[in-house]
């Protein structure tokens, strides 16, 4: 077995990919007493499970054969968000609600597209995610699924939304420069700005504890021009 880092680079997230014995993870340690992650079956369905981080307290929170994946804890960790799809091949993926104890399940989005990568404000108010239902767009929701916007609004790719700790402004990636960089916005979507401005890539960003400074991974090679 070996692992792969995904960190989510916001405070007390991180994810975790473990290959080798056909199980996969997704790990979302928000909070300090319960873990939250998807476990990969190998008939190619995952559900959502929480556990101490003793790794006792094993709980199936989803039960089905579904794809679902990308948990998110609420600020108060009495909720999780989640994507999920009938079909394991991950197609039409949309966004749902749980209580902890896996009860309450409520549905967010409804469309024909993947939405994916989705996490909750610091504040517990609006959930931001990744939508491919017209190119790669960031989108916000309410916890209930209704004031759904299109924050990004750009015909390029945009993707991997995270919050700033104070919850003003969101850091993604785009490739509107005819490459990956990293952005950042505000939470309603104005003042779209590059941070990087590089001729590489640069992807995966994430905030510190502090909001002060941004992480991400970043690669010299420059992409290959389309045919």
């Amino acid at each position: 077995i070996f692992w792969q880092v995904e960190s989510s680079l916001i405070p007390g997230g991180s994810g975790w990919t473990a290959e080798g014995d056909g199980t996969e993870y997704y790990l979302e340690p928000y909070d300090p007493s319960l873990i939250a992650f998807s476990r990969f079956a190998s008939d190619g369905s995952s559900n959502i499970y929480s556990m101490r981080p003793d790794g006792s307290g094993l709980t199936n929170l989803t039960h089905n054969k579904f794809f679902n994946r990308y948990p998110d804890w609420s600020p108060q960790a009495e909720k999780i968000v989640f994507a999920s799809s009938e079909k394991i091949e991950r197609s039409n993926v949309d966004l749902f609600v749980i209580n902890a104890d896996g009860s309450g399940l409520t549905r967010l989005t409804d469309n024909p597209a993947t939405d994916s990568f989705p996490e909750w404000s610091p504040h517990g108010t609006r959930i931001v995610f990744q939508s491919d239902r017209l190119n790669a767009e960031i989108f916000v929701v309410n916890p209930d699924g209704s004031g759904e916007i299109n924050l990004s609004n750009n015909s390029a790719e945009d993707s991997l939304p995270h919050w700033s700790p104070d919850g003003m402004r969101i850091v993604f990636t785009s490739k509107r420069d005819g490459n990956g960089e990293v952005y950042v916005m505000s939470y309603a979507g104005s003042e779209q700005s590059n941070l990087t401005g590089s001729p590489g890539t640069d992807e995966f960003p994430g905030w510190s504890p502090d909001g002060v400074k941004i992480v991400f991974a970043a690669s010299s090679e420059t992409p290959a021009p389309k045919s």
